[in-house]
Order: structure tokens, then C-alpha cells, then sequence
């Protein structure tokens, strides 16, 4: 893929020649109003159809412009056979009303499989990487903020949304349709060492979507934060990273914030500037654990005893129902699995007299659930490709100052995406397509920034050593 060297002299705020949006418009711009309008359609209870929508368009004027020239990435192949299994998976939907989250879950991913196509076609700078990121950050800072008030008792609203008045009944009457009709920060909760406490979902439909979403974005956070220049941007951006902090904390989702912590834990010891100092203090926390456990068996007799206690605090820290409704589904979506395991059953399916699905609570099992064993090898056939695509390409030498910027990009890339690999062991993904959203938006610019460093765009300028 080549593109023009751009000489125009950087702005601060470089936005693409707009006129009218989503006519005249670039669509990388048109990716980011989508965005920006965010909190809109949170508030009107549009945001888990509008991401379709929005991106079908933007797709359009994609193919309108490029026509025969559309580029299309190994990843974006992977998930159009997963588009197709998924499509197919539907002929064995036996619940009629299940048809909603049949549509709802394909809409997640089409979403997904659009901002990719458009992303990878037409994000051209890093700084369209840039503003896009700058974007989603404030977004996100909005949700912290409004929701901190919520944390601090100062402001709790909830209020029915324009979707949710001219919703059925019975839709309303669910879960997810009530979340939908009725928009909150959150809602008060308990938790171990808490005890009562608001656990905020911000913008999102469920506290577990809403830490997911953080704990994806916190690492590009870090990353805007090292790429700062003046003081006053890195004391805002370290003001945000510890609002998002808080926030996570208080959505109370342990397993992303474990994947999170798992994340920087890779960045650490595989891509950090100071590696020598970072792996010694890694051994130093080796040695450490070694010794507690070993002086917990001197005096209990037991080594594992404190491992036993630490793990029965972390998985009954919202009470045993917590741990107990989990094996539960996990159960039931395994033996519905082997019931149909070549291509599933469709979708999430009720289990009688139980207040969750079949299918859910993990994004894995319920692929193998919903598109059988045949979806779940080509999910994973994306991600390895995914993986491949988003991997830091070996230089000896950078051609332009903006490859540094990229090669920076690509490393903290590594973080969000092993928390999304780890996260989706406990979380299924497509249950908010904001979080869908704004996740695969950060995987297309790592998958077109990893194109970029080697195009000819960068390749032609004089070599500067690599860092």
C-alpha cells in the first residue's frame, strides 16, 4: 500500500477538509463523529444499533471512492467466515424470541467487520491515529467523570430513554431491554470489604462491559501519556488514567482488571525501555511470593492454605450466588455445546427456572455454544491472524520520525490486546456493542499501523536509527 508523503506543516488539532459530515467528508472523520456523538445515543438509547448503521454508510462512500481497489486484510477474511458461520448458526435458533439477540450479537460483529474494512482502507497518518484516540479518550473521560459524581453520591440520575418509551413491554421487561430503556451511571451493590457501594457502568449497559472498555483502553491511555511533549498535556492525561482507575475499581470487574494487570505485565517484560531493571524486579517478586509461602507453610503446615484463602476471597467477593451462578451456566452451555457441536445453537438459550443464559459469561464457550465448534476454530483462526498482523516489525533502521510514533503504538498494542485475550474468558464481548466498538476501532489502527511502518510512505525518507 503507498501513499503520498504528507509536507503540510502539522496542526494542532489536524482534522480532514470537512464540509458537510458523511457527504464530502473523509470517512476516517466520519469513524471519529461516529464516535464523538457517543454520549448522543446514549442518551436517546440508540448506541447498540447505531455502531451498524454508521458504519455501513461510512462503508459506502469506502467502496464509492476506492471501488475495485479495496484492500482487504487477513483478519478482516477471518471475520467475514466467522460473519458467515454465524449467519448459518441461525437456521437453529429453536426460541423465536431469541431472534433479538440473534440480531443484536450479528450487528456487534458486523460493526466490528465494517470499522476494520474502513480503518485499514482509509486511515493514512499517524495523525489520524492520533485523533482518533484523542477522541475516544475524551469520550471516555466524559463517562469517568459523570460517573465519578455517581461514586461521590453527588449525582445519580436515571431517566427513560426516546428508545426505551417506544419499546414493547416485554422487551423492556428483560435485562438487556431494560438497561436499554432505562439510562443510569450505575446502581448500588455490595462487595466484599465494600459492603454496600455504587457500581458504576457509565456509558455502558452492564459494569462488566464498562471495565472491559477501560481496561482495553487504559493501556493507550499510557501510551498518550509517553507521547506528550508539554507538562500540561501529561498532568491532564495522568489526571484521566487515574479517573479511568477509579472508575474500574468501582465497576468492581475482577477479571479485567486481572487481564489488565496481565497486560502490563507483557508490556513490561517484553516491551518496556528498561527491561533488565524490569525482569529484576520481577524475580525480586518471584522470590518474594517463594518466601511468603514458604514461611505460610513453616508456621500453618500448609502451603496452601493462604493460596486457598486468597482465591476463596477473590471468587466470593460478591458472595458465593457469584461463583455458584457461573458454574452453573458454564455447565449448561458445555452440555448444550455437545449437543450441537458442529455449528451450535444460534444464539444464548434460557435455562428454566435460572436468571441466565446458556452461553454467556464467557466469549469463548459461548462461541463454541452459539456457532459450534466450527466458529469457534475460525474465531480463533482470527485472532492468531490477528496476533500476526498486529506483531512489531523488526527495523534496523526507520525512514521517518512518525515510524518511532507507530512502532511506540504497536508495543502498548501488545497490552490491550492480552487483556482482550484473557478478558474473554469470563466476558462475552458482543453484549455491548460500544465495547465491541471502540475495541476493534484500537485493533484496526494496530492492524494499519503495523502496514503503515513498512509502506513506502515512510520508506523513502532519509534513515534514522531505530530506538
Amino acid at each position: 500500500m503507498q501513499h503520498p508523503v504528507e509536507s503540510q506543516k502539522p496542526t494542532r488539532f489536524p482534522l480532514p477538509n470537512v464540509t458537510i459530515p458523511y457527504i464530502y467528508s473523509s470517512p476516517i472523520f466520519d469513524i471519529g463523529l461516529l464516535l464523538a456523538l457517543f454520549p448522543l445515543w446514549w442518551f436517546l438509547g440508540v448506541e447498540q444499533f447505531i455502531w451498524t448503521l454508521g458504519t455501513f454508510l461510512i462503508m459506502l462512500k469506502v467502496v464509492a471512492k476506492q471501488r475495485q481497489k479495496v484492500y482487504v486484510v487477513a483478519t478482516l477474511k477471518w471475520l467475514f467466515f466467522f460473519l458467515i458461520v454465524h449467519l448459518l448458526s441461525g437456521f437453529f435458533i429453536v426460541e423465536s424470541f431469541r431472534w433479538i439477540t440473534f440480531v443484536r450479537n450479528f450487528g456487534a460483529y458486523s460493526a466490528a467487520f465494517l470499522v476494520v474494512l474502513i480503518i485499514t482502507n482509509q486511515l493514512k497518518s499517524w495523525r489520524e491515529i492520533r485523533w482518533l484516540l484523542v477522541i475516544m479518550t475524551g469520550i471516555l473521560f466524559l463517562s469517568a467523570s459523570v460517573s465519578l459524581l455517581g461514586i461521590l453520591g453527588i449525582w445519580r440520575p436515571s431517566f427513560t430513554s426516546l428508545m426505551g418509551s417506544v419499546l414493547p413491554g416485554w422487551i423492556r421487561a428483560t435485562s438487556y431491554g431494560g438497561q436499554i430503556a432505562v439510562r443510569s451511571l450505575g446502581r448500588p451493590s455490595w462487595f466484599s470489604g465494600l459492603n454496600s457501594y455504587f457500581r458504576v457502568n457509565g456509558f455502558f449497559m452492564f459494569s462488566t462491559m464498562y471495565a472491559s472498555t477501560l481496561a482495553y483502553f487504559l493501556p493507550m491511555v499510557f501510551f498518550l501519556f509517553s507521547m506528550a511533549a508539554k507538562l500540561r498535556g501529561k498532568m491532564f492525561l495522568a489526571l484521566v488514567i487515574v479517573l479511568f482507575i477509579i472508575n474500574l475499581i468501582f465497576t468492581t470487574g475482577r477479571i479485567a482488571i486481572i487481564s489488565c494487570l496481565i497486560g502490563a505485565a507483557f508490556y513490561l517484560v517484553f516491551y518496556a525501555g528498561s527491561r533488565i531493571l524490569v525482569r529484576l524486579l520481577a524475580l525480586f517478586a518471584i522470590v518474594c511470593v517463594i518466601l511468603i509461602l514458604f514461611f505460610s507453610a513453616y508456621y500453618t503446615s500448609d502451603v496452601f492454605e493462604p493460596i486457598a484463602q486468597l482465591y476463596e476471597d477473590l471468587v466470593y467477593a460478591r458472595g458465593p450466588g457469584s461463583f455458584t451462578d457461573r458454574g452453573t451456566v458454564y455447565v449448561h452451555t458445555i452440555e448444550g455445546a455437545l449437543q450441537r457441536p458442529l455449528l451450535g445453537w444460534g444464539t444464548e438459550r434460557d435455562i428454566p427456572n435460572f436468571p441466565y443464559p446458556a452461553g454467556s459469561h464467557s466469549n469463548y464457550l459461548a462461541i463454541l455454544y452459539k456457532q459450534g465448534i466450527v466458529g469457534l476454530l475460525v474465531f480463533l483462526g482470527m485472532l492468531i491472524t490477528l496476533w500476526k498482523e498486529t506483531t512489531i516489525p523488526h527495523l534496523k533502521q526507520v525512514a521517518h520520525p512518525d515510524q518511532v510514533k507507530l512502532l511506540k503504538f504497536l508495543k502498548y498494542g501488545r497490552w490491550t490486546l492480552v487483556t482482550v485475550l484473557v478478558n474473554s474468558f469470563t466476558d462475552v464481548l458482543d453484549l455491548d456493542a460500544t465495547t465491541m466498538m471502540m475495541m476493534w476501532t484500537i485493533l484496526a489502527m494496530l492492524i494499519q499501523a503495523r502496514r503503515m511502518i513498512t509502506s513506502a510512505q515512510y520508506l523513502e525518507q532519509p534513515a534514522h536509527a531505530a530506538n
